[in-house]
């Protein structure tokens, strides 16, 4: 029971403009035009502001919805935007020296992911 709780409490439907707000917020809005190969920062901004309210390319929206599920996350599990800010941008021995961005970027959110559950439980960092 606990666990189904858990897996609702992360799956609970959120709006673009928050979404790029929490991003923008914490890691600003170049890393996350990088990680969803948008080319314009007004894109970034118009999702924040709720000028756009969905996205067309399914490639981008999923490597959003990925990036802001690896966020929220840490955000959830305690730790500060600082901290996540630092431990996106950083290298990290569970992703072979990559930051968590690259990971990302790469279309690899499983291993960012993964990443995120061994700083919240203090492995590797």
């Amino acid at each position: 029971m606990a666990q189904a709780m858990d897996q609702k409490r992360r799956v609970q439907a959120v709006s673009l403009q928050e979404m790029a707000q929490t991003l923008v917020r914490i890691l600003g809005r170049p890393p996350i035009a990088y990680v969803c190969g948008v080319r314009s920062l007004k894109t970034i901004t118009r999702w924040t502001t709720g000028e756009v309210t969905s996205i067309r390319d399914i490639e981008v929206e999923r490597k959003l919805i990925n990036m802001w599920q690896v966020v929220k996350y840490l955000l959830d599990e305690g730790e500060g935007d600082d901290t996540i800010r630092m431990w996106m941008f950083g290298m990290n021995p569970a992703l072979n020296d990559d930051s968590p961005l690259m990971e990302l970027a790469e279309g690899d959110p499983k291993n960012a992911m993964g990443a995120a559950v061994n700083l919240v439980w203090g492995l590797f960092g």
